[in-house]
């Protein structure tokens, strides 16, 4: 008795988008990264001058006198100069990289991405640096620990799970609408 053959197996999409995601995700790392570096010190000057006047505004709304005197904030309860790798810009970066790099969202989806992700990425960033201001100040042995460890992997992980959240409602949901 001959049996029966097996249903072939859907082919599926294969690996063509996620490669094609992977190179968009670092095309956009290294044109970042060119960028940086092409504009000599005018990128990074306005990213940490802008991110300067930001915490100190902020400090000072919330009543601690802060000032920005170019990339250096002081303010009565600490006082710090922003570097550019203490701006938003690379989490932006990899944000932008990986939005771009979805292999199914839509261009309506990614749009969305970008202009709601960015400006969350800014205020989390405004958060890690004024809570630094204020643990500078009430814990100054913790200040390094909490700058160099906690913070940035904070917010690398804060960036990623945004990023998930992201995908997981607005590119999901634009892709259920098309089907």
């Amino acid at each position: 008795m001959a049996r029966a053959a097996a249903p072939a197996a859907s082919p599926g999409p294969g690996l063509r988008p996620l490669v094609r995601a992977w190179a968009v995700f670092l095309a956009v790392l290294v044109g970042f990264q060119l960028a940086v570096e092409a504009s000599g010190p005018g990128l990074r000057e306005l990213a940490t001058r802008a991110t300067a006047e930001l915490t100190a505004g902020v400090l000072w709304g919330l009543g601690s006198e802060g000032q920005a005197f170019g990339s250096v904030v002081r303010s009565s309860v600490f006082s710090a100069e922003i570097i550019f790798e203490c701006t938003a810009a690379l989490p932006i970066a990899m944000w932008i990289a990986a939005v771009l790099a979805h292999p199914w969202a839509s261009w309506r989806a990614r749009g969305l991405g970008l202009a709601l992700g960015v400006p969350a990425l800014v205020l989390l960033n405004l958060i890690r640096l004024v809570s630094l201001f204020y643990l500078g100040h009430w814990w100054p042995e913790a200040f390094e620990t909490a700058h160099l460890l906690v913070w940035q992997a904070l917010m690398v992980f804060l960036t990623l799970l945004l990023w998930l959240l992201w995908a997981a409602t607005l590119a999901r949901s634009d892709d259920a609408r098309s089907a």
